[in-house]
């Protein structure tokens, strides 16, 4: 009868910690869905802002009264000056490649 006790105690033992992590595993499945509907949230925020954006320097005459907009497309300017300096430098550099060189014999 003892053993009868002992395998019934650790019968409900083992239903009492399998309903603990069928309960966390539903709340880690409930954190993680919200998780990902935040990121997209965030993308589709981040999408937005760059429509907007694009549409600032689409339509830079019509904003240049902002000094805010004028600065930041300025600072654009700049970055695509420097772009394309680099571009040039790289072009440069890809058209100077080093011929291959026979290995020198040191006797």
């Amino acid at each position: 009868m003892a053993s009868n006790e002992k395998f019934g105690q650790m019968r409900h033992k083992a239903g009492v910690l399998l309903d603990s992590v069928m309960r966390e595993g539903e709340r880690l499945g409930r954190m993680g869905a919200l998780l990902m509907a935040i990121r997209t949230l965030q993308g589709e925020v981040r999408d937005l802002q760059v429509e907007i954006g694009q549409f600032v320097c689409r339509n830079r005459d019509t904003l240049a009264a902002y000094p805010e907009v004028t600065v930041l497309l300025a600072k654009i300017d700049r970055l695509h000056e420097e772009i394309a300096a680099k571009q040039r430098g790289y072009e440069a550099l890809k058209r100077t490649a080093a011929a291959p060189q026979e290995p020198k014999n040191e006797e």
